[in-house]
């Protein structure tokens, strides 16, 4: 929509309208539960990123040990270490990946639940307003006998 015609658009809805207002609502709510996953995700793939750039380090560490040894039996000492550190790491990552990914999945599930609840309740209110105004008649149209 080009930008003269979205103005007016915006500008012909009032802001007293109900409706108007709680899809605002919602759409903001909507916004900000889905900003804070995305913070929650992006601070799990930096963790992750740090530790796989901790590994490489230490790889370029042990070969330039290893380039820079005479003994056979220091250069094979060296490989175990980086080897033990790097299973080391890779059992933690895992471990802290399950974890935070765990945490993440409860902590979205929760504010998506509490939003849902605050989407819900003006609908409902909002419902009940206009069953009111009708009559408080049947929902479905049919009548009761």
């Amino acid at each position: 929509m080009p930008p003269a015609k979205q103005e007016k658009s915006r500008a012909e809805v009032p802001v007293s309208n109900p409706i108007g207002e709680v899809f605002a609502q919602n759409a903001n709510l909507w916004f900000a539960t889905h900003a804070e996953l995305l913070a929650n995700v992006d601070a799990l793939t930096h963790a992750w990123l740090n530790r796989r750039r901790e590994g490489v380090d230490s790889m370029r560490e042990a070969i330039q040990q290893m380039t820079e040894c005479r003994d056979p039996a220091q250069m094979l000492h060296i490989q175990q270490d980086w080897l033990s550190g790097a299973l080391r790491r890779a059992s933690e990552d895992v471990t802290m990946l399950n974890e935070r990914i765990a945490t993440v999945t409860q902590k979205a599930t929760t504010d998506f639940e509490k939003a849902a609840r605050k989407v819900i309740a003006p609908l409902y209110a909002l419902g009940e307003e206009m069953r009111q105004v009708a009559g408080n008649k049947p929902r479905d149209g049919s009548s009761v006998h």
